[in-house]
């Protein structure tokens, strides 16, 4: 860990996290609202995979990386398949995990 950046990394892992739950939860309300049902599953995965994510790093830490990074992509994807208003949201939502993975990686190490 480097001296000085570890008091701020948890509040960069709770807002990342926090904007990432939201650009994701507002990326599947947009595409249920327009009936785009066709993206309304994918809209769902990188919502459902935060959840997992978190019961992983308590029950098998091992995965928690693969499945933060399954978590990124797919959201990723969705980012660029989106259109709209849900676009925006799937890639604020994409930023936002990210900035978290990277503040835990900081505090937590490899």
């Amino acid at each position: 860990m480097t001296s000085g950046s570890e008091p701020a990394a948890p509040l960069f892992i709770a807002g990342g996290a926090t904007l990432a739950l939201a650009g994701f939860a507002i990326a599947l309300v947009w595409v249920v609202v327009r009936r785009e049902w066709r993206w309304a599953g994918w809209a769902l995965v990188p919502l459902a995979m935060v959840g997992a994510t978190a019961l992983l790093a308590r029950v098998f830490p091992p995965l928690h990386l693969a499945a933060s990074l399954v978590t990124l992509v797919v959201a990723l994807v969705n980012g660029v398949q989106f259109r709209g208003g849900a676009r925006v949201a799937e890639v604020v939502g994409a930023g936002g995990w990210m900035t978290a993975v990277v503040a835990a990686r900081i505090l937590f190490g490899p």
